[in-house]
């Protein structure tokens, strides 16, 4: 299980940070300085077509920081994973 957090820091926005299932995503912010907002949290998956192409997929919330994921999270994961793939 990944988990994923979307956040803000004071050098850029919609930056995503995904991590293990055994950290807590508040965990998770305490451990970025650099964060200012968090825009949202949850799960994340990867699902693999027949072409290869990997497509993320968010979903559920965080209890530990009582904010879920958000319907645009997938489409921005996505974007961000086709600058360095």
């Amino acid at each position: 299980m990944l988990k994923y957090i979307m956040v803000n820091t004071f050098l850029s926005s919609h930056n995503v940070i995904i991590f293990s299932g055994c950290i807590s995503h508040d965990e998770m912010v305490r451990s970025v300085p650099a964060v200012s907002e968090v825009l949202s949290a949850g799960f994340i998956d990867f699902d693999v077509d027949k072409n290869g192409e990997v497509s993320p997929r968010c979903h559920g919330k965080s209890t530990s920081l009582n904010i879920g994921s958000r319907p645009e999270d997938s489409v921005i994961v996505k974007a961000q994973m086709s600058r360095y793939c």
